[in-house]
């Protein structure tokens, strides 16, 4: 298993620590991402170059662009061309490609020539490219658009289950796919079959909407509900704003702009009372009043009072705060384990 790591910050330098706040690389960088997959990516002479968890550099070559990590391998750019290189740095394509994704169950989507195929761990083409455009696998199936301009979906072996009329044809990330036409959205299932005609208002990049906690946020004329994987309304529209799930629980505003959560069964369990909010994870929220945050649990008792100028949601046990300027990380117990001199 990976151990976690955290971007800290010291005199305009970032560096990471680990989840009981001691130092495991010392702040250098100018910019650094999170860790993903074992690797962040710092910049370096101007360019992305990936690091390990041991603080070590993959710098074989200076690539243009580095991708991230995701089985084992990522996409780089050389030039203009692509390619991609395992966890060591060693490339084990040929930098060939027009375009390169990263990885998604084994199979990445490339550009050979004009035309769209798909590659294994391995490197090798698992047919000869022949569409035109072509996105991520996801639950064995992969949206693509053929040469004839057609939209459809195939499997692993590139056979086409089924067509679509969509102008949109999103991941399935789950039993259900996000689609879209004449700017409203609705979903399909795993047989190519429509659940929901496209209906709902498009507020936020399609790629991006999701469910979370098997539900998904779905606004129509102005108001927001919820949508479960069978495809049902669960919570009628009724919102003008809300979250999505986490931990059980979603955020929403009441007329005035002001927050509170309700459950599942769309029942309001937090009365509005905040300014902003922030997403239950481990059981507690940040919550914001007279422009600071502090910490709610799920009964919305007050756990820590709001005295921080910036606080997030808990991501692998710790939580980042800030006071006064000064970066600070907090465990669930609520003890500072690091905190920026």
């Amino acid at each position: 298993m990976i151990e976690p790591l955290f971007k800290i910050r010291h005199q305009g330098y970032y560096g990471f620590i680990n989840k009981l706040g001691e130092i495991s690389i010392e702040p250098q960088y100018i910019y650094a991402e999170a860790f993903h997959n074992g690797f962040s990516r710092v910049r370096l002479n101007d360019r992305l170059v990936h690091l390990d968890q041991q603080g070590r550099l993959l710098v074989k070559k200076l690539y243009q662009y580095v991708g991230k990590y995701e089985s084992g391998l990522a996409p780089v750019q050389l030039v203009r061309y692509w390619g991609y290189i395992d966890l060591k740095g060693n490339p084990i394509t040929l930098i060939q490609y027009d375009e390169a994704q990263e990885f998604s169950e084994n199979l990445a989507c490339v550009r050979l020539e004009g035309k769209v195929g798909y590659i294994n761990t391995e490197g090798t083409l698992l047919f000869s490219p022949r569409f035109a455009e072509g996105s991520a696998f996801k639950n064995n199936m992969a949206a693509i658009i053929t040469e004839s301009d057609e939209p459809a979906y195939i499997n692993q072996r590139g056979d086409i289950l089924f067509h679509t009329n969509y102008d949109f044809n999103g991941a399935f990330n789950s039993a259900l796919a996000i689609i879209s036409s004449d700017q409203k959205w609705g979903l399909i299932d795993q047989n190519g079959k429509t659940i929901f005609q496209p209906q709902f208002d498009i507020l936020e990049d399609l790629n991006e909407l999701k469910f979370h906690d098997n539900l998904i946020a779905a606004s129509k004329d102005g108001l927001y509900g919820f949508i479960d994987l069978t495809g049902k309304l669960v919570i009628p529209h009724q919102f003008e704003y809300v979250s999505n799930f986490s931990d059980g629980f979603a955020a929403f505003h009441n007329d005035e702009g002001i927050f509170g959560f309700l459950d599942k069964d769309g029942k309001v369990v937090i009365e509005p009372t905040y300014e902003e909010v922030g997403d239950f994870v481990n059981g507690y929220a940040p919550v914001s009043l007279n422009d600071k945050w502090g910490y709610i649990d799920k009964q919305g008792n007050i756990i820590v009072k709001p005295v921080f100028d910036i606080a997030t949601s808990f991501e692998n046990g710790l939580a980042m705060i800030e006071i006064k300027g000064n970066m600070a990380y907090i465990n669930t117990k609520f003890d500072v384990v690091w905190q920026e001199e």
